[in-house]
């Protein structure tokens, strides 16, 4: 006797009414493993990240903002300033190339980025201006866009705390 007859012998004894609760309750059974299974390979594509938890997608939404500001242009964009650094004080050049050294150190390869060393690096710089110093370091000692090249190393949540320490500083300190 093959499972399927002896299923079907089986059900034959029940009533209608106890084959109705029976199909009933494989469908809810069926209905609660599905949710069950989407619910936890949802998890796991976050703590995969292939998929963004709701505190990514809201960092995503701050970086994005962030890109249209007046903030990301006086911190990260060097011809925002247009050589007005006369009647202004920033970091030295060789100061600007030492922190743009340290962000690139702290780029470790594919997993192991020392995000504290970048942020120690925006926490101790004065302004956006001797930012944007260190942006302009960055290019000419390694010919890559400061800014890009975070945006490519960091994921969302930690580009949101650069950024709230570059929106913590002043635009600059003027020469007395």
């Amino acid at each position: 006797m093959t499972p399927l007859t002896a299923g079907s012998a089986i059900a034959s004894q029940f009533s209608d009414k106890a084959k109705n609760t029976l199909v009933f309750g494989v469908v809810a059974l069926v209905g609660f493993a599905v949710y069950k299974y989407v619910s936890i390979g949802s998890s796991i594509a976050e703590g995969l990240n292939l998929k963004d938890s709701k505190e990514d997608k809201r960092a995503k939404k701050v970086v994005v903002s962030f890109e249209k500001s007046r903030d990301f242009k006086l911190a990260f964009t060097p011809g925002a300033w247009k050589g007005n650094f006369s009647n202004v004080i920033t970091i030295s050049p060789i100061e600007a190339i030492k922190r743009a050294k340290v962000i690139n150190g702290a780029f470790g390869g594919l997993l192991n980025d020392d995000e504290e060393k970048i942020y120690g690096v925006y926490r101790t710089t004065p302004s956006k201006a001797s930012m944007v110093k260190i942006a302009v370091a960055y290019w000419v000692t390694y010919k890559k866009d400061l800014y890009q090249e975070l945006r490519s190393r960091l994921d969302d949540l930690e580009m949101e705390i650069i950024l709230k320490i570059v929106k913590s500083k002043k635009d600059y300190t003027p020469k007395k």
